[in-house]
């Protein structure tokens, strides 16, 4: 589970007028923002928005699973968030592992808030 105060919440905390759910996933709440916002895609504050979310997402996966790409533990802690309980004994099998969950699902399936893995379309800026 992603830390309760983390980059993600920081960053929609940015916006004052904005309710942040740590119970919905990152990309949904990104398009509440900006439909809220009454954003176009080709709005500068848009494009400040979105590449500032993209930022944070990542801020959020490394406080939550480290940088080191090559930390075996760390890809065990990826692959239980997201379900896969019969871990692989390399870091090599672990990745292929995780691109193979990630054509199926995407990456942002690993910041949900909780358990739940959530099946969704990501809609990227609009």
């Amino acid at each position: 589970m992603p830390p309760p105060e983390g980059p993600l919440k920081a960053f929609f905390n940015r916006y004052s007028w904005f309710t942040y759910d740590p119970t919905e996933s990152a990309p949904n709440q990104f398009h509440r923002l900006q439909t809220t916002a009454r954003w176009k895609r080709a709005d500068p504050e848009q494009q400040e928005a979105w590449e500032d979310y993209l930022e944070a997402l990542v801020q959020q996966f490394n406080s939550s699973y480290g940088e080191d790409e090559n930390d075996l533990a760390a890809w065990h802690g990826l692959l239980a968030r997201i379900g896969i309980h019969n871990l692989p004994d390399s870091v090599k099998k672990c990745k292929s592992v995780s691109f193979e969950f990630s054509q199926c699902f995407g990456v942002n399936d690993s910041m949900q808030p909780d358990n739940s893995r959530k099946i969704y379309q990501p809609r990227g800026p609009r």
